[in-house]
């Protein structure tokens, strides 16, 4: 008896080719976005690194004992009590 492991006898039933895209469709895509991402960088390059009054707003909230407020504080533990999942309890 003779056994043939060779599965795909067949051979390659058929072949495959990728379509082409039009080139100048695809010329006319890549403007665009170039044109998209010049102005996205523009955008970047015009904006601040650091926020100097964000930053001294953040320093000035830090330094103080006081915040955030006890009554935001409570607003949130109660916001939390209430939405507890008792199905997560161990």
């Amino acid at each position: 008896m003779e056994i043939n492991s060779n599965i795909n006898m067949a051979g390659v039933g058929r072949s495959f080719s990728p379509r082409h895209t039009n080139s100048a469709q695809k010329a006319g895509e890549d403007a665009a976005a170039f044109s998209s991402s010049h102005a996205l960088e523009q955008a970047l390059t015009a904006t601040p690194e650091v926020r100097s009054e964000a930053v001294e707003r953040a320093r000035n909230l830090i330094a103080d004992i006081k915040y955030p407020p006890k009554e935001t504080l409570n607003k949130i533990a109660n916001l939390l009590a209430m939405n507890l999942d008792s199905s997560s309890e161990q």
